[in-house]
């Protein structure tokens, strides 16, 4: 259930809602145990959910979609069971590293313009899709409990928005998309056991994007379609553990806040888009 409102000029000059939407929920986590009936969990859910048309003065179509990180302690209860612990010696988490993993991105942007002496601004629109990635890095462990590192991530997704007016018998518009990004992280982790580490990482992102046209002013794609990158700080955080001698599972959540960037140069809608981005992932890794 939530709020939002929309101001469409002098036809209705503030409108609010106040709905339901429904939809499907998506996750995906690791869980693990900490020490006696304690266990330590991180999950990533997005919700999927539907969408509806709202009309007063001008048709606009609401489709919310949200994604949620969860770091949460959970006590067991009940009897203990006496586990025979293996022989086998706690991995080192020193050496290189490759992977890949899928999930799950969301995109939130505001744009700013100027229609002669009427400054407007859009906040709170955006994008969802999936996304691959592959990843490699290097790991160092300091200590017992300690491991330092560095990796460099790429993704393709199909993250794609739309942006359409109807004037009754004719749409018009854009389609937003962000095809893929590249990240270049420095992370630190914390061993909560020998097998399981919680991170924390910090990094550069490059995101290239696009702008098309859509309906009646696919006319005019030559002139208006648009590629651009943009350039931010990538922060997140994440659990990760060991499953085979050689392989690990990740899950963890990320965001970047992005540059604005120019759109529509030398047209009465011309304007800047500022772009705040998330990811969450589950992936493997292989260590060398």
């Amino acid at each position: 259930r939530g709020n939002f409102g929309l101001t469409l000029g002098p036809v209705n000059p503030s409108v609010s809602y106040h709905d339901d939407f429904r939809g499907v929920a998506l996750g995906f986590g690791i869980e693990s145990q900490l020490s006696g009936g304690w266990r330590g969990r991180f999950e990533y859910v997005s919700n999927l959910l539907n969408s509806k048309v709202y009309n007063d003065g001008l048709k606009v179509e609401v489709s919310p979609q949200t994604g949620t990180a969860r770091l949460a302690l959970i006590y067991g209860f009940g009897g203990t069971t006496n586990v025979t612990k293996s022989e086998t010696p706690a991995p080192t988490w020193t050496g290189l590293y490759l992977g890949g993993g899928f999930g799950r991105n969301l995109n939130v942007s505001r744009y700013e313009a100027a229609i002669g002496s009427l400054e407007a601004s859009v906040d709170g629109f955006g994008a969802a899709g999936f996304s691959g990635s592959a990843f490699g890095g290097y790991n160092f462990q300091l200590n017992t409990s300690v491991v330092v590192g560095a990796e460099v991530v790429g993704t393709l997704s199909t993250s794609k928005s739309r942006y359409l007016v109807d004037l009754g018998a004719v749409n018009a518009g854009f389609i937003g998309k962000d095809r893929e990004w590249v990240s270049a992280r420095m992370r630190s982790g914390y061993l909560v056991s020998p097998e399981t580490m919680a991170y924390g990482y910090l990094g550069y992102t490059r995101v290239h994007s696009s702008l098309e046209t859509a309906g009646a002013l696919t006319a005019l794609s030559g002139a208006l379609d648009q590629k651009y990158n943009r350039n931010g700080l990538e922060f997140g955080a994440g659990v990760e553990t060991w499953i085979s001698q050689r392989i690990t599972l990740r899950v963890e959540y990320g965001a970047a806040a992005l540059e604005k960037v120019d759109l529509l140069k030398g047209l009465p809608i011309a304007g800047t888009l500022k772009h705040r981005q998330s990811n969450g992932m589950v992936a493997v890794a292989y260590h060398f």
